[in-house]
């Protein structure tokens, strides 16, 4: 009897293992970004040992990563069902809800994750991210410091504190937050822009063209940036560099329809009446292809 139970734990034990190794296996594919070969590891996998718990979540943050959200939404729920890590498992529905757009459905779950454990950082943040997205900016204002209190070491959050306290008009609480931001990553674009765009509220456009210029030598290929920093040379009347701001926007996105505006207006400066009408057409129809 003592032989049977001992052999049973050894074959135990190397199922244990050999899923552990395809575990591992899996995991070095997603790594390595050959998501076709994990889904396929994955699928084979289950044919062989069944459904389990990680197989579902491995596949679910495969298909996040492709872009495949409905996909990572049924994956996650069936990792639900199965009940390994319920708390992760709505964490990651809402995550892909949310990237898919479904940012009301996204919120029932990250609440309903909070009921689990509500000093977690990442439910936190992203029901601050929800309320940020329904305008209810007291709201995300308030999980977002609790994020930060959580988390003091996450730039983004300080970066999204500071992004709501441009739209509140609060640009020197802004840039209090942005700094602090940059502080733990002096390399994060976007956190620039954020900075750009306090100073440019507080009319001081030298500053905002100088921090959207970085975030634009970290990152040339976002057209935003090329747009804040046209519309700040259009205010400080220097038209000809807001004129090649607008410019590069288009040549690196021709449906960007704010930069076809700042053109019209930078041309209406300029005295230019046609180039004005012609970009306030091209605006206009920008706006009614999307």
């Amino acid at each position: 009897m003592k032989k049977i139970i001992l052999g049973l734990l050894m074959v135990l034990l190397c199922l244990i293992v050999k899923g552990t190794d395809y575990k591992q296996q899996i995991q070095n594919l997603i790594k390595a970004q050959d998501y076709f070969t994990a889904l396929e590891k994955i699928d084979s996998l289950q044919q062989v040992e069944g459904d389990q718990f990680w197989q579902y979540e491995l596949k679910g943050s495969v298909f996040i990563k492709v872009e495949k959200y409905e996909e990572a939404i049924t994956s996650f729920r069936k990792a639900y069902k199965l009940g390994a890590d319920k708390f992760t498992s709505l964490l990651n529905i809402g995550d892909a809800l949310f990237k898919n757009g479904q940012h009301e459905k996204a919120f029932d779950f990250f609440l309903l994750a909070s009921t689990i454990n509500s000093t977690n950082f990442t439910v936190n943040f992203n029901l601050g991210l929800c309320h940020y997205y329904f305008n209810e900016l007291d709201d995300a204002l308030k999980y977002f410091n609790i994020a930060k209190d959580i988390n003091p070491d996450d730039y983004l959050t300080y970066v999204m504190v500071a992004e709501i306290y441009n739209i509140k008009n609060d640009f020197e609480a802004s840039l209090y937050n942005v700094d602090a931001s940059l502080e733990l990553n002096a390399t994060y674009d976007y956190a620039y822009f954020v900075k750009g765009l306090a100073y440019y509220g507080m009319k001081d456009y030298n500053n905002s063209i100088k921090f959207h210029t970085k975030a634009i030598q970290l990152n040339p290929t976002d057209i935003q940036y090329y747009c804040k920093r046209g519309l700040s040379y259009y205010m400080n009347a220097n038209y000809n560099k807001a004129l090649s701001d607008f410019a590069k926007a288009i040549e690196i996105d021709n449906s960007c329809c704010e930069a076809y505006i700042g053109n019209a207006y930078t041309h209406q400066k300029l005295g230019n009446d046609s180039l004005y009408h012609e970009n306030q057409q091209k605006h206009e129809e920008c706006l009614n292809l999307h």
